[in-house]
């Protein structure tokens, strides 16, 4: 009797241990205002067997948008990866709130393109992302399958890259830099994630700072010209 509930516990507690479900968010943002921002999301086929975790009308929405949908294959993980490079943020950014849902890009939930609110400033601007994660509203296939009927084999991050630190944010996990954000999505099926950050304006940074040399070398070239005339002037006196 004992060894039988000694192989529950053990069978009850590698169903437990294993990843049955995988949700890995990334977002890499650069000093040019570019962005490489990718999903895994995979389902254990042990579990869930051909079950899709992103069904084929999502993809081709996804596809519609840019997206690049490639199928994931680890150990018994079975799912796909999304991934898009954004060359700037900017145009996904808008003034006013926005309310960015992870787990909708999947579903299709987000209503518009924007991603963060962005304070624009003349050398540098501020931007702000609040996202919805709420893997409890998502479905292994078209709906038939809460994946929040799992939640302690669940593998569900979000991880951010800034090229400098972060201004405020609720990070899990920080780096000493404050440039590496990472957030474990496993204790909540329902969270917020914040943050906030700030890119320089390289363009405008480059026309003022030539802008300036311009007017240096102006006002140099006019000086030595005044300079150069005066001297002619004092020698036309003297003679």
């Amino acid at each position: 009797m004992k060894k039988l509930k000694y192989l529950v516990f053990v069978l009850i507690f590698t169903f437990l241990c294993t990843g049955c479900v995988k949700f890995n968010a990334n977002m890499d943002i650069k000093k040019d205002k570019s962005m490489d921002f990718s999903i895994i999301y995979a389902l254990d086929s042990t579990y869930f067997g051909n079950k899709q975790s992103v069904d084929k009308k999502n993809q081709k929405e996804l596809k519609e948008k840019g997206y690049k949908i490639e199928d994931y294959s680890k150990d018994k993980m079975k799912g796909v990866k999304i991934t898009k490079t954004f060359k700037n943020i900017d145009k996904i950014s808008s003034n006013k709130n926005v309310n960015y849902s992870l787990s909708g890009l999947t579903e299709g939930k987000n209503k518009n393109d924007y991603v963060f609110k962005v304070k624009k400033g003349l050398f540098k601007n501020h931007y702000i992302a609040k996202f919805d994660f709420n893997m409890g509203d998502s479905s292994a296939s078209n709906g038939s399958t809460d994946i929040s009927n799992y939640p302690s084999s669940m593998d569900l991050s979000y991880n951010v890259t800034l090229p400098y630190k972060a201004i405020k944010n609720n990070a899990t996990k920080v780096n000493k830099n404050k440039t590496k954000l990472s957030w474990d999505l496993t204790k909540n099926t329902k969270d917020k994630i914040e943050f906030e950050f700030e890119l320089y304006n390289t363009c405008t940074i480059i026309i003022f700072v030539v802008l300036v040399i311009v007017i240096i070398a102006g006002v140099g070239v006019t000086t030595f010209f005044i300079i150069n005339n005066k001297k002619k002037d004092n020698k036309k006196e003297v003679k």
